[in-house]
């Protein structure tokens, strides 16, 4: 959208489905849930967008908060910071996440997560280690991801970083030697 925002296009023709979020522009990391009936997205940030985590169904675009950024406590915490969510075929919604209780203030090292689709029900954190990170690559299983790891330069744009592979198992986290950004899956 002009604006900013989301939008999905249909293959095969036909109006875009604009997403909206109770909690104002839809931004950040989106993923499709794993029946493509709706999108997931979220942003680990307080800023001129809310933080948060939501669902958007792909038919009427009508959004969902899952993990409200602020939750409502005018100012006080505890403030939610979920990002890079991603629903595996078992119905697990795996994403990063951590919570503070001052106001968040520039970047939050992030640590692995899953629950149900709801964000909520079943959570449980993953691993015990958190990375300032500006992109997640999830297997398709939820069993990992391959994050980029900015800590080293946390001032630059576009974020690069340290690839790093973390299993879900919570084992040693794998520095992949290279640094860079905008992660894609190979054939």
């Amino acid at each position: 959208p002009e604006a900013g925002g989301k939008a999905i296009i249909p293959a095969g023709g036909g109006q875009p489905v604009f997403l909206n979020s109770p909690d104002g522009v839809v931004c950040c990391d989106a993923a499709w849930s794993s029946d493509g009936g709706s999108v997931y997205f979220a942003n680990p940030y307080f800023g001129m967008l809310s933080a948060g985590l939501w669902r958007a169904d792909a038919g009427s675009g009508q959004g969902y908060t899952l993990i409200p950024g602020d939750p409502g406590n005018d100012g006080v915490g505890p403030f939610n910071l979920p990002g890079f969510p991603f629903q595996a075929l078992d119905g697990w919604l795996y994403y990063f996440f951590t919570q503070t209780s001052n106001f968040p203030e520039g970047d939050y090292p992030l640590a692995m997560y899953r629950a149900s689709a709801d964000g909520v029900t079943g959570q449980q954190r993953l691993r015990s280690d958190e990375y300032l990170l500006s992109e997640a690559l999830w297997v398709w299983d939820g069993s990992g991801a391959a994050i980029v790891d900015y800590s080293a330069a946390p001032m630059t744009y576009p974020r690069r970083g340290k690839l790093i592979y973390l299993k879900a198992d919570g084992s040693p986290a794998v520095q992949l030697g290279a640094a860079g950004h905008t992660q894609r899956w190979g054939p």
